[in-house]
């Protein structure tokens, strides 16, 4: 997330593809739903039972099934993100 977070800003103008600026916000929103998901009961109760909300309205975060799937594809979505020629280099 913290990366993400980096790349949105980008201090070091490592990106240059547009996608990734998109695909880094996306990261930061998943990451945050994935804090949501995993966090104490008492203390998302506390911040206004954000996780029993999240949880109504996407209900497939709630089961191990439906967020296995959900942690898969943001897995998947931040290993396509590898910078140009990382790919080539993890295969030899």
């Amino acid at each position: 997330m913290i990366f993400s977070i980096l790349g949105v800003i980008n201090p070091f103008g490592a990106f240059s593809r547009p996608g990734e600026y998109l695909a880094n916000i996306y990261n930061v929103f998943f990451g945050v739903i994935i804090c949501i998901c995993d966090g104490k009961e008492d203390w998302m109760r506390a911040c206004g039972d954000v996780q029993t909300k999240l949880f109504q309205r996407a209900f497939f975060l709630a089961t191990p099934t439906g967020k296995a799937f959900f942690y898969f594809y943001v897995g998947s979505m931040t290993i396509l993100m590898l910078p140009e020629g990382m790919a080539d280099k993890t295969r030899a």
